[in-house]
């Protein structure tokens, strides 16, 4: 393999797709130990969101020298035939904009001396600080709350599930428990999430921290409770113990998707569904049902 080249890597979508080709495609599981023994070569990410924020996953990643994040909107990249009707191919992604630049994944075929490895959060400096005087008020066992999911600004309805101030009855029966609860929100700087409760037992996080930031202290816990979002993939990528609330809609799509329906096959996490439009008795069995979850 030459030390040299110039190559490009590809992704798109949420955050939650973001992480999941980081876990799971063939070239950003090799893509650290590939740029260790190459040294000399050049990664390119091109990278494509709907959300601002979520290159910002990769500001520091060690083996990525350029992040090129192409400019416009859903439909103006349909026009470069990027996306045909619904469908976003990656691959015309990458070679649209990949210049002179060739897939890393050329590089990788055949080659059996490059290990995956376990993916990083890579942070900044000002990251690990604010991380740092963050766990000096964590004195417990701590279970990660994120009683949020972007898709409602992307498809308003979609997955309205119960507000965010039921989440207080949760965090208030796992502190009897002797669980700290640390509450995380947005990840895209155009949301306006309000979380206003706050005492002894709880950190909370909304709109004070960034995406690396936020992740590092969900990696650092064992437990999760949320919606479907991109800290649930995360949790179940990581391996914690999770409890999800959604709504009916998902109820099938939850159990059709494979990544979804892999880790919910597992004992150790539950999601529960409930109707659009719910009331004060179904959230409240839901409630309980998320504090018993926890030891």
């Amino acid at each position: 393999m030459s030390s040299g080249g110039k190559y490009y890597i590809t992704l798109w979508g949420g955050i939650g797709d973001f992480l999941k080709s980081y876990y799971s495609q063939n070239d950003w599981k090799k893509l650290e130990n590939f740029k260790k023994q190459n040294p000399n070569t050049y990664i390119k990410a091109i990278v494509y969101s709907l959300n601002p924020t979520a290159k910002d996953v990769f500001t520091y990643h060690p083996a990525i020298d350029e992040m090129f994040i192409p400019q416009g909107k859903f439909m103006e990249i349909r026009k470069r035939g990027i996306v045909s009707g619904n469908r976003f191919s990656i691959k015309k992604l990458g070679q649209f904009y990949a210049n002179d630049c060739v897939p890393l994944d050329s590089a990788l075929k055949g080659n059996s001396k490059v290990k995956p490895s376990h993916p990083i959060i890579y942070l900044s400096e000002a990251d690990k600080e604010q991380l740092k005087e963050i766990f000096t008020k964590i004195t417990k066992k701590f279970v990660v709350i994120h009683p949020f999911s972007a898709m409602d600004i992307d498809y308003p309805g979609t997955r309205t599930i119960i507000s965010s101030e039921k989440y207080i009855p949760i965090i208030q029966g796992l502190a009897k428990k002797g669980y700290q609860s640390i509450v995380l929100g947005a990840t895209r700087a155009n949301r306006d999430e309000l979380f206003e409760y706050e005492d002894e037992n709880t950190i909370n996080l909304v709109s004070k921290i960034n995406i690396r930031v936020a992740l590092s202290i969900l990696k650092q816990t064992d437990n999760f409770i949320g919606t479907n979002s991109c800290f649930m993939c995360y949790a179940f990528l990581e391996d914690k113990k999770c409890f999800v609330i959604t709504n009916n809609s998902w109820k099938k799509k939850a159990f059709d998707n494979g990544f979804m329906k892999k880790y919910l096959a597992k004992p150790k996490n539950k999601i529960v569904f409930l109707p659009e439009k719910n009331n004060d008795t179904q959230c409240v069995k839901i409630q309980n049902e998320a504090i018993d979850w926890f030891n």
